[in-house]
């Protein structure tokens, strides 16, 4: 397993405690990502919390949709030579 991977997983199972949701891990051309759906009335879930991890990615974000739901995401570096 690389370093991306072993960062995207324990940030993904981080995630999955904080919010219950289900967290998708998935490979991309620079590393691997990690997305998480979000609701605008998730008012339990620990936003501070949510952030600190996914601030200890290397990229993160976050993609709103009109319905109120949105998906937020973070991106994990490839190990470099």
């Amino acid at each position: 397993m690389t370093e991306a991977y072993r960062r995207a997983w324990e940030a993904a199972s981080r995630l999955v405690v904080l919010t219950g949701a289900e967290v998708q891990v998935s490979e991309v051309p620079e590393g691997v990502r990690i997305r998480l759906p979000v609701h605008s009335d998730d008012s339990e879930v620990d936003q501070l919390e949510v952030l600190s991890v996914l601030g200890q990615s290397d990229r993160f974000g976050h993609r709103g949709f009109a319905d109120g739901s949105g998906q937020l995401w973070a991106v994990y570096h490839q190990d470099r030579p």
